[in-house]
């Protein structure tokens, strides 16, 4: 089961939400879904692993609750975030097998103090799309490679993004942007915003999902 592994190496932020907030005196509010297209740029995954990997993500947003979803033939992952409590959790379904990872807002705290404070620039260059029009932002983590963000500011603001050590200073929702990992590079663009209601039923959990950490469930799909 080691190549179910890779999927555990997805960010887990991947994409945040965001609700109504206050941003200086204007107030921003969005109901709808966000379909992201992902690519795998100069990486060097094996054709047969690469071909495994998703190819795009959802992400539904409702009031301060959002969720993120990623359906591929090898298996479903869930990501509801709650803005208001600051915390996340993570429902894996794979091989028939459901499993619950739920971060707190300690952990996430814990793990932003670990990964360090990013420097974030914020640049002049904008760019379109999916209908909006996107600012650059360049950040650079304490130790890892430069990333380039595009992101609308006419959607949420920096509360959105309170899991992501990278993203937390940047004030909207990144709709174009790279994410590395050691073992590839993935490639988010944003195609289609759409503003439509979203049924609660989205970030409900089951009571069939086994609740466990993320070391457990590493070492059950690396048997």
């Amino acid at each position: 089961m080691k190549k179910y592994l890779i999927l555990l190496v997805l960010p887990a932020f991947l994409l945040s939400s965001c609700s109504i907030f206050k941003s200086g005196t204007s107030e921003k509010s969005f109901e709808g879904k966000v379909r992201y297209e992902i690519t795998y740029p100069e990486s060097s995954i094996p054709e047969a692993q690469r071909q495994q990997l998703p190819s795009s993500i959802t992400l539904y947003i409702k009031g301060d609750k959002v969720m993120t979803e990623i359906i591929t033939g090898m298996f479903t992952r869930k990501t509801i975030k709650d803005i208001e409590q600051q915390k996340a959790t993570t429902l894996l379904e794979v091989m028939g097998q459901k499993y619950a990872i739920e971060q707190t807002k300690e952990d996430i705290e814990e793990k932003i103090e670990e990964e360090g404070k990013p420097q974030v620039d914020i640049t002049d260059e904008t760019k379109e799309i999916a209908g909006y029009t996107c600012q650059k932002a360049v950040v650079k983590p304490e130790d890892g490679e430069k990333q380039n963000v595009y992101f609308t500011s006419e959607i949420g603001s920096s509360k959105m993004n309170f899991d992501s050590p990278a993203y937390r200073q940047i004030n909207g929702l990144p709709l174009d942007y790279e994410m590395k990992t050691s073992m590839f590079t993935m490639k988010l663009t944003a195609t289609k915003v759409e503003k439509t209601k979203v049924s609660e039923d989205n970030f409900r959990i089951s009571e069939d999902y086994k609740k466990v950490t993320k070391e457990e469930l590493q070492n059950m799909l690396g048997q």
